[in-house]
Parts: C-alpha cells; structure tokens; sequence
C-alpha cells in the first residue's frame, strides 16, 4: 500500500516538472492550468495517503484523472512537439478559412505565429486571407515573407502575380508567374494566369506560346483551347483558330461559344457544309438557340437550299422576333423575300386574331354580370362616348377658327 502511494506520488511528481520545464522552454501558457490542477490533486492525494484517510470513490476518479491521465496525455503530446491549444487553434484557423471568415484566421493564426509556428505556410495564409480582404498591399508583404523563408514555394510566387496583377503591375505579375512556372512547369494556374496577363498587354503571340505550353501537361482543358481560338482568330490565323476551337467543342459538347465561332469561321472560308454541321450543335441552348437558326438559314440560301433556308429563319423569328427586321437587312435572302413577306402577314393575322378573341372573351364575361355591374359598366362607357364627342367637338371648333 505505502509502495503504490509513493509510486503514484513519484510519477506525478515527474510529470509536474516536465511540464514545468516545457512551459519556461516552449513558452507554452497553457501548461500552467494542467500545472495547477496537477499540484492540487497531488497535494490533495499526499495528505490523504499521510492521514491514512479513506478517499471517496468519485474523488479517487478526479485525483487519478489531473494527476496522472491527463498529465501524461499532456507530456505526450509535448513530447512530440504536439501542443493540444495549437492542434485546436490550428483545425479552428482550417474551419474559419473555409467558411471565408478571413478575419478570424487572420486572428488565429497570429496566435499560432506568437507559439513559435512562424512558417511559410502559415505567412502563405495571411496572404491570401489579406488578399480575398481586399487589402493587397498587406497581402503582397507577407507572400514576399513566405518567399523568404522557402524561396520555391510556387504557390506564393502565383498569389503575388495576381496581386501585382489586381495593383495594375502587369509587368512585375508576369516575371511572378514565370517565377512559378520554372519551378513547377505544370502549374495550371500559373500558366493560365500569364497568358491572361500577356494577352492584356497585346502579346497575342506569346499568350498563344504559354496556352499551348501549357496544354502540353492538361490537354483536357477545353477554356485554354477556347481561349487560343479567340486569340488565333485575332491574329487571323484561321485554321489554328478552327482546330482550337473543334478541339474545345470535342472535349466539352455544350461550349456553345466554340460551335457558334466555329460556324463564323468556317462560313468566312465558304465552307457552308461545315459552318451547318456547326450552327447545328447550338440550336438547343437558350441564348444561342435563335441566332443558330438565323445562320444556319444563312448558310442554306448561300447553297441556294431556300425551303430549308426558309424554314430555319422561320424558327429563328419564333424564337426571337428581332430576326424579322435581320432578315430585311440581308441580301442573301432576296430570293425567298416573298415567302418572307408572307410570313409576316400570316404573323400580323394571328396578331389581330389574338385581340379579336381577347375582346370576344370579354363581352363573353358580360353575361355574367349582374344588373348593378352591367349598368355601371354602361355608365363609364357613356361617359367615354361624351368625352369623345366634346373632344371631337373642340377639335372643329380650333380647325374652323385656324380657317
């Protein structure tokens, strides 16, 4: 019995100088709760065991618990330079950073900076928590630190392109995002980003050289053949403008954006066949739907197809009636013009049908007012009869008075 108590007196007493020690090493503040609780509950243990005392059960569990359990879970993670208050500040900055409360990871992470934790990653995050604030002179100082610490953290190096981008310093985000791409050559963001930035200073040429670099590592990415398409059609480079955009439409079918250009293209090289197989492919989107028509009945007239021509921009006036004043602006559709000017009559009609069955619908609903409503209505419109007169009336009396 007096074996045990002073074996568990010994081994608290242990573990209270380590943690003794680890908080005058490490600095670790909040070793002094588990501290004072150890040496109350030992102390608490040591005049039990003296008195020869019997100790109740529930205050056995609670001297056992903060003298030996949780001291010793303590010492081990210390041990291995795990502290318990950083693990939780550390998974609370992970939780506020993907909720998007930037401030707060801002807050917790200068707590885990002031524990010793000044790393890379760490300045990386209050960089880019600065950033998404808005607050790009903060943003740029600490990826800079993050670049002192590990100057190869790519990472950093595109962040701080963007920064310089954002700040209107096109040319310092491009040495940036070369910085990162030489460290890893397949960075997509890095690559992307620079052919932007090239592109916005003019530099079609060596935009389309870093897209295609970059395609080289993810030839899946339909938006950068997209994009060299739009550049190459610029430049007039036509076949390479038609082979990046057939290449986004493969990968991505519903890019209407690529067919529609695509049929632009193959329609200013004549190639009426290829320009409907293209229009075609857009005919089910909503915004590109009607002007699909609109050209594919285009591309019909140039190959002199006038019922499918006709057809076609009848779905596209259906669709939107914009269309009807597009297509008497457009020469190509002289030969159909009657059909087309029939057309609108036919729409005029069913036009004047509409309001003929509006009003029908109307008196139709007289029957089943009762006496009361009926007179009132009649009321109002004698009334408008009256005023019609008057205003009529007037309007002779100024004609005879100008004669």
């Amino acid at each position: 019995m007096i074996l045990e108590e002073l074996t568990f007196i010994f081994v608290s007493i242990l573990l209270l100088m380590f943690l003794i020690i680890k908080f005058f090493s490490k600095n670790l503040k909040g070793n002094l709760v588990i501290i004072s609780l150890l040496s109350f509950f030992t102390s608490l243990y040591i005049t039990f065991a003296i008195q020869d005392t019997y100790i109740p059960f529930i205050l056995q569990i609670l001297i056992f618990s903060f003298s030996i359990l949780i001291p010793t879970i303590f010492v081990l993670l210390q041990y291995n330079n795990i502290t318990l208050s950083k693990k939780i500040l550390y998974y609370a900055m992970k939780f506020y950073y993907k909720s998007k409360e930037y401030q707060k990871t801002i807050n917790i992470i200068n707590k885990l900076i002031d524990f010793g934790d000044k790393n890379e990653n760490y300045l990386y995050l209050l960089g880019k928590c600065y950033k998404n604030l808005g607050d790009y002179i903060n943003a740029r100082d600490y990826f800079m630190m993050a670049l002192e610490i590990d100057n190869k953290d790519y990472k950093s190096y595109y962040e701080l392109g963007t920064v310089f981008c954002e700040t209107n310093k096109k040319d310092s985000a491009i040495i940036m995002f070369n910085n990162a791409l030489e460290i890893k050559d397949d960075y997509y963001e890095a690559g992307e980003a620079l052919a932007i930035c090239l592109t916005s200073l003019g530099k079609f040429e060596e935009a389309v050289n870093v897209y295609k670099k970059t395609l080289e590592f993810h030839p899946e990415s339909f938006e950068m053949y997209y994009n060299v398409g739009m550049i190459e059609s610029e430049l007039g480079n036509f076949d390479s403008a038609i082979e990046a955009f057939e290449k986004a439409g493969n990968i991505k079918p519903d890019l209407y954006m690529a067919h529609f250009n695509l049929g632009k293209l193959y329609a200013i090289r004549k190639n009426y066949d290829k320009a409907i197989e293209a229009y075609s492919k857009i005919l089910n989107s909503t915004n590109y739907g009607p002007i699909g028509y609109y050209n594919l009945a285009i591309m019909y007239a140039n190959k002199e197809e006038f019922e499918r021509a006709m057809t076609s921009l009848e779905y596209s006036m259906e669709l939107d009636e914009k269309f009807l004043l597009e297509a008497d602006r457009e020469y190509v559709f002289n030969p159909i013009r009657p059909l087309i000017e029939e057309y609108k009559k036919t729409k005029e009609k069913e036009k004047l049908k509409q309001i003929q069955n509006h009003n029908y619908m109307g008196q139709r609903f007289r029957i089943f007012k009762s006496k009361e409503q009926l007179s009132e209505m009649n009321e109002s419109e004698n009334i408008e009869k009256v005023d019609n007169v008057d205003i009529n009336k007037e309007e002779d009396i100024l004609i005879q008075n100008q004669a």
